[in-house]
C-alpha cells in the first residue's frame, strides 16, 4: 500500500512540476533573449507614454482595460513573439506564457508605457503621444481629462469609434462618466 502510495506522490508531483518547468524554459529560451528589445521600445516611447499625465492614468483605470493583457499582446506582436501561423494549441499556450512573462518581468508603469506606445490609434498612428497630436493638435501631456477619454475610446477599437462620431462621443461620455466616480 505504501509503495502505491509513493508511486501516485511522484506521479502527482511529476505532473504538478511540469508546467512549471515548461514556462521557466519559455521564459528563458523566448522572452529573456528578447528583453533588450523590449526596453529599446520603452525607452524610444514618447517621454509622455514613459510618465504619462496622471489625468490619462486615472482614464485608463476607469476604462477597466487590461493594460498587462494589452501590452502583452502588442509586445508579441511587435516582436513577433508568438508565431501566427502554428497551431491553435501552440499559439493558445504560447500567449500565455509571453502574458505571464510579461506580468513577471515589467512593473505597471511599463506595461502601460508599452500599451500607450504601441497601440494603433487609426489613420496610420501609432501611440497616444501622435495621436494627441494628430487629433487635438497638442501634446499627450497637454490633454484634458475628455481628450484623454477620447484617445483610450479610440485605441479599443480605431476604425470603429473614428468612422462614427456619434459612438465616440457616446462612448466618451460614458468613460467620463466612470472615470469622474473613480474605482
Amino acid at each position: 500500500m505504501r509503495r502505491v502510495f509513493r508511486v501516485l506522490f511522484w506521479f502527482a508531483a511529476f505532473f504538478a512540476a511540469t508546467p512549471i518547468a515548461a514556462f521557466f524554459a519559455y521564459d528563458l529560451a523566448v522572452f529573456q533573449p528578447r528583453a533588450a528589445e523590449i526596453h529599446s521600445i520603452l525607452s524610444s516611447a514618447a517621454p509622455a507614454e514613459q510618465a504619462p499625465p496622471q489625468v490619462l492614468v486615472e482614464v485608463v483605470l476607469a476604462s477597466r482595460v487590461n493594460v498587462t493583457a494589452h501590452s502583452a499582446r502588442l509586445l508579441a506582436s511587435k516582436l513577433n513573439a508568438v508565431p501566427p501561423r502554428s497551431a491553435r494549441l501552440f499559439r493558445h499556450l504560447s500567449s500565455a506564457a509571453w502574458s505571464a512573462c510579461v506580468a513577471l518581468h515589467l512593473s505597471k508603469g511599463e506595461q502601460l508605457a508599452v500599451f500607450l506606445a504601441l497601440s494603433y490609434m487609426g489613420n496610420s498612428t501609432t501611440g497616444f503621444a501622435a495621436s494627441a497630436i494628430s487629433l487635438f493638435g497638442s501634446p499627450l501631456e497637454a490633454v484634458s481629462q475628455e481628450q484623454a477619454a477620447k484617445l483610450v475610446v479610440i485605441s479599443q477599437a480605431p476604425s470603429g469609434y473614428l468612422a462614427s462620431p456619434e459612438r465616440l462621443a457616446n462612448r466618451t461620455a460614458s468613460l467620463l462618466e466612470a472615470s469622474r466616480r473613480g474605482p
